[in-house]
């Protein structure tokens, strides 16, 4: 006799409310909904919102060259007379050195009164090399600073860029002779690498004074020259844009 085909029951898993998966995004679901008493009357994006959460971090960006621990000199040069306003060489200086030793890219700067001093101490002064110039003030290293253009103005002309700097960077060795190797220490490239700060123009109505204007010009140029030596992470929400060097 032929046994007869049985159709036994599939076996079947039990069904489980939450898979992993979901579990971990009802976690996450309940974590916001934890946030939001703490944060009504904001108005937030999905992707902010869990920014504040501590979720994710930015693209790491890496140094482009390491300074020297010893002495270095920020020098800002103008070789073609565009900055119009006196204490704006003092601002961009002092800014660029606060950030470095704010980020550990320096430990000693040379003070920019002891380069006031070279300068009205030595008749030849402008004649000297950048080299020289570092040698005189007792620095290894030297940040020149070249300024390219330079706007600063009370009066607005354009909303965009009321006001703006444009420099290039290079980093000296002011005694590449006894290292052995260029003057040039970086960038490759002899021209220097550019870098622009501005101000738009509702920044600079608010800081109203030339000198405000400055000051705040020189603090903008400062952080962005400044993250050239150290390795920083950008936020979340910042636009990568393209980086010095």
């Amino acid at each position: 006799m032929t046994t007869p085909w049985i159709c036994r029951p599939r076996r079947v898993a039990p069904h489980l409310p939450f898979s992993p998966r979901s579990t971990g995004l009802v976690a996450a679901g309940l974590l916001v909904a934890l946030a939001l008493p703490l944060i009504a009357g904001c108005t937030y994006t999905g992707g902010q919102l869990l920014f504040l959460l501590g979720v994710g971090k930015g693209k790491l960006i890496e140094a482009k060259f390491t300074l020297t621990e010893e002495p270095i000199l920020i020098f800002v040069d103008d070789p073609g007379e565009r900055i119009t306003w006196p204490g704006s060489f003092a601002h961009i200086g002092d800014a660029l050195a606060q950030q470095l030793l704010e980020h550990k890219a320096a430990k000693k700067i040379i003070p920019t009164a002891t380069l006031q001093r070279v300068r009205q101490s030595e008749p030849e002064f402008e004649k000297f090399s950048c080299r020289k110039i570092g040698e005189k003030t007792g620095a290894t290293q030297v940040v020149w600073i070249e300024v390219l253009d330079f706007l600063v103005t009370q009066d607005v002309y354009d909303t965009g860029h009321a006001a703006f700097v444009t420099v290039t960077i290079k980093v000296i060795d002011v005694k590449w002779e006894e290292h052995g190797g260029r003057a040039r220490l970086w960038p490759k490239s002899p021209e220097g690498t550019a870098v622009v700060a501005s101000l738009n123009a509702n920044e600079v109505l608010e800081l109203k004074t030339h000198n405000a204007i400055s000051r705040s010009l020189a603090q903008a140029l400062g952080e962005t020259v400044a993250k050239i030596f150290y390795e920083y992470r950008l936020g979340d929400f910042d636009k990568e844009e393209e980086q010095p060097g």
